[in-house]
């Protein structure tokens, strides 16, 4: 059985949603706030962040 698992936080994962031609941006699942350009980890909580 297959899982939808959300793509690694990696310069090469951001660059394949640019090149179909979307800005997307990591989600805080603690604050909500919304970092452009994405990055792994939440600066003010130090938890994990959701491709947005």
């Amino acid at each position: 059985m297959a899982e939808n698992v959300a793509p690694p936080f990696t310069a090469a994962e951001f660059n394949q949603y640019l090149a179909q031609h979307k800005l997307v941006g990591s989600r805080s699942l603690v604050s909500d706030k919304l970092y452009v350009p994405p990055r792994p980890m939440c600066p003010g909580h130090s938890t994990p962040m959701i491709w947005s």
